[in-house]
């Protein structure tokens, strides 16, 4: 009887009827403040043992800065070798071969090309050489022997000579000079001093193909001619053509005791073209 009373009573005017989550939580709040905090749980701490652990870590510290670690003995390594280390060795030796190979062939094709510039060299200079001026040149007598005079109580020997020169080349070309000289010798030196020999003629002189120039020349030097003594005539005769600028011809006699000119022999720089 009393239950269905309880469930038959009207709601209290002006109060809401509490909905279940806001009961739940009223419920919570009100049994919050009942209950007891949890206690947090208190580690001992046993300061024995922790002198105990830094004394057992320092001591270990001590031992590895006193006892430092040595390897005395590496320990074995074994390699193994296959078919790829044949094959590496046997490359780098294809390479070393073909790298040498090549060195040997630039070396005959530079040896090639310096033969060939020689070659083309050499047939220019023939070209030239068959197309260029030559200027041969002679001596002749004019009075016909050697003459030994006394200059004021000083012994001299005069010679008067004709100097004949011819163009034998293909082309004409220009005298530039001419010089002689007159010497009585024991023996002469192996390449004449071609600026120290007396200066004849300055003047510009052309000389066509074929053509011969002769000119009288009086020479004396002092002394005379001893035993074992040889009086020598020579000289040399400078010229240009189209070809080059300082060309020249030596020239060098003797005169026998019976006054006859020979060309000196055994001396190629006094019988020289260039």
């Amino acid at each position: 009887m009393i239950v269905v009373l309880f469930a038959a009573l009207p709601p209290i005017p002006g109060k809401a009827t509490d909905h279940p989550t806001h009961a739940s939580s009223r419920t919570q709040s009100q049994a919050a403040p009942n209950k007891a905090p949890i206690p947090t749980p208190k580690t001992s701490v046993d300061a024995n043992a922790t002198k105990k652990n830094e004394d057992a870590l320092s001591g270990i510290r001590t031992e590895d800065t006193q006892k430092p670690v040595r390897v005395s003995e590496f320990p074995p390594v074994t390699v193994t070798r296959d078919w790829t280390d044949r094959a590496y060795w046997f490359f780098s030796l294809l390479l070393v071969g073909v790298g040498a190979f090549q060195a040997w062939f630039l070396l005959r094709t530079v040896q090639a090309a310096r033969d060939n510039a020689i070659a083309a060299r050499t047939n220019a200079e023939a070209l030239i050489n068959s197309e260029r001026a030559w200027v041969l040149v002679d001596i002749d007598w004019r009075m016909g022997r050697v003459m030994n005079v006394n200059a004021n109580g000083v012994e001299k020997t005069a010679v008067d000579i004709l100097l004949a020169c011819r163009n034998q080349g293909k082309t004409p070309c220009w005298i530039t000079e001419k010089r002689i000289e007159l010497g009585i010798v024991e023996s002469l030196p192996p390449i004449p001093d071609l600026e120290r020999i007396q200066l004849y003629q300055a003047e510009l002189e052309p000389l066509a193909v074929g053509r011969e120039s002769i000119k009288p020349v009086d020479i004396i030097c002092d002394g005379r001619a001893g035993e074992g003594q040889l009086i020598v005539i020579y000289g040399v005769v400078g010229y240009r053509d189209i070809f080059s600028s300082a060309r020249c011809t030596t020239f060098g006699y003797y005169v026998t005791p019976d006054n006859k000119l020979e060309r000196l022999t055994g001396y190629p720089k006094y019988n020289e073209n260039t």
